[in-house]
């Protein structure tokens, strides 16, 4: 299985646009957990901190 690396900035916007601070920092524990786990290395694209930082900066 891999993931395209776009798909992890999606995952970071709807995490910074979500209202709740404690349901952010646990969805955002359980996404660096679970990608972690089951798709390390399998990333394609682009490099996992750009999809990072694209997230946060396309939160609107």
């Amino acid at each position: 299985m891999t993931l395209r690396g776009t798909v992890t900035g999606e995952l970071r916007k709807g995490i910074v646009l979500h209202p709740d601070p404690v349901r952010r920092a646990r969805l955002e524990k359980g996404k660096r957990e679970v990608l972690a786990q089951w798709l390390d290395g399998r990333i394609l694209g682009i490099a996992d901190d750009i999809a990072e930082r694209w997230g946060e900066l396309s939160r609107g």
